[in-house]
């Protein structure tokens, strides 16, 4: 790769999200309340093996004054977060993180910006299964250590730019059974609900697993029914919300209008309110595991014709 182009590619996905994350961090995350008597030990134990990470190469290609600027098409390592949601590696992320935020890129950048992001090679990082009795010694994990991973390949089956969603699924997933996020046992959101988003942190931070907790702060139904926290989640994008007692909620997903579609959007005086719009849309707005249900069954329904 060449680091000079990266380095490029990096600065201009910084500047697109500076904007957002800067509004986020002007108006303060807010301190959720906690709730009483609920064990979150065994909460994140039992539901953060449905988190993956999904590793790949992001390409990234640029026309017009921004590819000279920019000295051409681009490719850079990547990785986010996605969740299991079935047993047999169907897996579910935020469509904003897995095309590195070029999408939001676009809306934001005057027209004429044109560029465009597409993930291949991609890898999902599981836990190997559990060696058999019969296994030599030194290939069994030690006491206390964490269980080893493997990397299986993974093919995109759809994009829902609107919902905010991109499904995966694991091409060879054998017989074992994938730990997973049961949609079906979802439950639906009631405004003043405590909830709990489930997330993993940078590889930095060993991808440990964490939990952010919030309220229901509202439903609306625009531009489709959303569930809103009443504090900011620090879970990002593409995370599980749960109740106390471990079923989906929902995802949190982002939400702004595309690009042509904002009111005023070539009068500097609207500025104000588009950057409104976008720290609401950030914030980690949760799309109820009822809608995440709809879609999926359309999507394997669809590439299930595709296949026959």
């Amino acid at each position: 790769m060449d680091w000079p182009r990266s380095h490029s590619l990096n600065k201009v996905r910084h500047q697109a999200v500076a904007v957002a994350l800067n509004i986020v961090l002007l108006f303060g995350w807010g301190v959720p309340s906690v709730a009483e008597g609920m064990d979150f030990q065994r909460l994140l134990e039992e539901t953060s093996p449905a988190l993956v990470t999904v590793k790949f190469v992001l390409q990234v290609k640029f026309g017009g004054a921004m590819s000279e600027a920019l000295g051409g098409d681009q490719e850079m390592d990547s990785e986010v977060t996605c969740v299991v949601i079935d047993p047999k590696g169907l897996i579910l992320c935020s469509n904003t993180q897995f095309n590195g935020y070029v999408e939001l890129m676009t809306r934001l950048m005057p027209e004429g910006f044109d560029v465009s992001a597409t993930p291949k090679d991609l890898k999902v990082l599981v836990t190997r299964p559990p060696l058999s009795a019969g296994s030599a010694a030194e290939d069994k994990p030690e006491n206390g250590s964490k269980p080893q991973q493997e990397e299986l390949a993974a093919s995109l089956i759809v994009r829902d730019s609107d919902r905010d969603l991109v499904w995966l699924r694991i091409d060879e997933p054998g017989q074992r059974p994938f730990s997973y996020l049961d949609l079906a046992q979802g439950e639906e959101g009631q405004v003043g609900q405590e909830v709990v988003a489930v997330y993993r942190l940078d590889n930095y931070f060993e991808r440990t697993a964490t939990l952010a907790e919030t309220r229901i702060g509202g439903i609306t139904e625009r531009p489709r029914r959303l569930y809103i926290p009443s504090t900011a989640l620090s879970a990002g994008l593409g995370a599980p919300v749960l109740d106390h007692h471990g079923k989906v909620v929902g995802l949190t997903v982002f939400q702004y209008p595309e690009a042509g579609e904002v009111e005023g959007g070539d009068n500097p005086l609207a500025v104000m309110s588009q950057n409104t719009r976008m720290q609401q849309g950030i914030q980690g707005l949760i799309l109820p595991a009822a809608e995440i249900r709809r879609a999926t069954a359309q999507v394997l329904a669809l590439s299930e014709q595709e296949e026959e």
